[in-house]
């Protein structure tokens, strides 16, 4: 009986991959050629939501054994989970799943047409650079740099493709077999044909050492079956994992995720509406460092923004701002905690948790920061949005600068906040600030929101 591998381990296998590199492969030619596709897979498999982002940056999707490629099975989604049973309590493929129904709903729309460009683009550079033969070691070597590069994309786009757009869609291989089958191109040799039409290349496999054998018509259908492709994805999208071969959809999700999906894409649909329906306030401007720039405060004593870089930290101090007050309560280094004082600036933590609100004591501490300041005060969190936009909102009504739903709208102009933060915001007071919201708000707004925060963390 054959021993059960170790926990962890990588479950290898020739997968798709076979079709592209069918043969052994010499140290140059995985330079050349291997590495290229790894990084092209890996583009696309991060696009299509089918493995963490940490592993894919990690562990290589392709890689050679014994001089033949293959592929990763568990990146590739090939691959059932041990305990199935403990990986539906995982929330994180689920969060994954959704950010790519996202992603994938844009690019499916575009992606013919970015594919056009990036062909445009290689043939024109290839018709613009001579024979290697010809071309000196100082010209050679940034030529195969660029063809690298170029690869990535390759391979990233033609996955990508072969995984959402839908059928019946034309591939390089079969542009290629038609041309095959033109009158006038039989009796061609191999090598003026490949000089005519570059495109039937995809009917072989690359090599250095090997001549050009393109399978002619006459081939019978088992052995053009079994001829090797140049198409970096399996002609038959079947074998790839089901969230990169087509593009989900929330009518396709499952239930709980497509609850997610509609009170997520609801708040995006209102942040969308009150950025066209709301300018930005009077003196808004772009900060070298900070995103999300802008006042609070009519009178200017108060401003927001996203966490700065050391650069934004200091444009503030440059500005005249003496002091920050940080949301942010995640594990920060040293070195982060210690860049705003680099740049002359004092600092005072009021630690809320992404997604969440402030207590009455945090908001009461913010409005006494702003009031003993002598000079503007700028409040961020992480990205500037959700934590920063509620406790902006506290200050404008407690301050009497606004009503509770003005802020609220305000804040969604920025970016979408958590549904907590926004039930927090719309029953704000100016006599006194809001206690935390109630727990079935607290429970469905942290649902909905999980699988972003769980995202920011992969």
């Amino acid at each position: 009986m054959t021993a059960r591998p170790p926990r962890g381990a990588r479950l290898l296998g020739p997968g798709p991959v076979a079709e592209t590199l069918p043969g052994h492969l010499e140290p140059l030619e995985k330079d050349l050629w291997l590495t290229p596709m790894a990084r092209g897979l890996a583009v696309a498999l991060d696009i299509g939501g089918t493995a963490p982002r940490r592993l894919l940056r990690t562990v290589p999707v392709v890689t050679a054994v014994g001089g033949r490629a293959a592929v990763d099975l568990r990146l590739l989604g090939a691959v059932p989970p041990r305990n199935r049973w403990l990986a539906l309590l995982n929330p994180a493929p689920g969060a994954r799943r959704l950010g790519a129904a996202w992603r994938v709903g844009r690019l499916t729309s575009t992606l013919p047409g970015l594919a056009t460009d990036l062909v445009a683009d290689v043939d024109r550079r290839l018709i613009e650079t001579p024979p290697p033969t010809e071309l000196p070691t100082a010209e050679l070597v940034p030529a195969l740099r660029w063809t690298r590069a170029t690869l990535v994309s390759l391979h990233a786009q033609e996955a990508l493709a072969g995984a959402l757009l839908p059928e019946p869609r034309v591939t390089a291989a079969s542009t290629a077999r038609a041309m095959l089958t033109e009158t006038g191109v039989q009796d061609l040799p191999d090598h003026r044909l490949v000089a005519a039409e570059p495109v039937v290349l995809a009917l072989t496999a690359p090599s250095l050492w090997d001549g050009i054998r393109l399978p002619r018509p006459s081939t019978t259908p088992t052995d053009a079956a079994r001829a090797p492709t140049n198409a970096t994805a399996p002609t038959d999208t079947a074998t790839l994992p089901s969230p990169l071969r087509r593009g989900a959809s929330v009518g396709t999700l499952p239930p709980r995720e497509a609850l997610r999906a509609t009170g997520t894409l609801g708040i995006l649909a209102l942040s969308y509406w009150a950025r066209e329906e709301n300018p930005p306030p009077a003196g808004t401007h772009s900060m070298r460092g900070i995103h999300n720039f802008q006042p609070v405060g009519t009178a200017g004593e108060l401003w927001r923004g996203a966490a700065p870089s050391p650069a934004g930290y200091q444009e503030l101090a440059d500005l005249g701002f003496t002091t920050v007050v940080d949301l942010r309560a995640e594990d920060l280094s040293e070195a982060q905690l210690a860049e705003p004082r680099k740049a002359g600036l004092d600092v005072v933590r009021l630690p809320i948790r992404d997604g969440q609100t402030p207590t009455p004591e945090q908001v009461q501490r913010l409005l006494d920061t702003v009031a003993e300041a002598s000079r503007p005060v700028f409040v961020h969190c992480g990205a500037g949005v959700g934590r920063t936009g509620t406790m902006a909102a506290a200050y404008l009504v407690m301050t009497g600068q606004a009503e509770p739903g003005a802020a609220v709208w305000r804040n969604l102009s920025v970016g979408p906040p958590s549904i907590e933060q926004i039930y927090y915001g719309l029953n704000l007071e100016e006599e006194r600030a809001s206690a935390k919201p109630p727990l079935p708000v607290v429970a469905v707004s942290r649902f909905v929101d999980a699988p972003r925060r769980i995202w920011s963390y992969l």
